[in-house]
């Protein structure tokens, strides 16, 4: 016996075309639920993060706070240091002025000292005194004894031989300090 398929030839086509369009349906479908499982799975097990240890928190939390206050010791340290450094640069001007009290020895009366920095910045200073003494050899006994320290590079009488005002004479000295 021999089949024949007494339909039509074009509804024989369109039935295996319906067929096919099912078939691929079916097919994009479960792909769908299957790529839509997996995204949701992925994103659920992003929303909650593996559970660290009890301990650990504590000791990121510890050492959070001792980095702060590491941090603050340092920024302290450092401004330590630039107040040392500026304080190194600078000369002490209480020993200097101690020294020049100390070769005036009570012959002079010192009536101001003026203290300026050189022409280059902190390097070289210039210092101006201003006094009077009763006789007129003070002056270039004080000039004698502040070259003699060693403190100065230049000190030099800016008005020789002073102005005499009544019993005493008035002088002014300028002095060069270069390290």
């Amino acid at each position: 016996m021999i089949h024949e398929n007494l339909l039509p030839a074009h509804r024989i086509a369109r039935r295996k075309l319906h067929r096919c369009i099912n078939a691929w349906v079916m097919a994009l479908g479960i792909l769908g639920v299957l790529t839509g499982g997996l995204i949701v799975g992925a994103n659920i097990t992003k929303a909650r993060p593996p559970a660290m240890p009890a301990g650990l928190t504590q000791d990121i939390e510890l050492g959070r706070s001792q980095l702060g206050m590491l941090e603050v010791q340092l920024e302290q340290l450092q401004r330590a240091r630039d107040a040392y450094e500026r304080a190194e640069s600078t000369p002490r001007w209480d020993r200097l002025l101690q020294v020049i009290a100390r070769e005036s020895a009570g012959r002079a009366q010192l009536k101001s000292i003026q203290i300026a920095s050189g022409s280059d910045g902190q390097s070289s200073w210039s210092v101006s005194i201003h006094g009077s003494t009763s006789d007129a050899q003070s002056p270039n006994v004080l000039v004698a004894r502040l070259e003699a320290t060693g403190l100065f590079s230049n000190v030099r009488r800016r008005s020789a031989p002073g102005l005499p005002t009544g019993d005493r004479t008035e002088f002014f000295l300028d002095c060069s300090i270069n390290p």
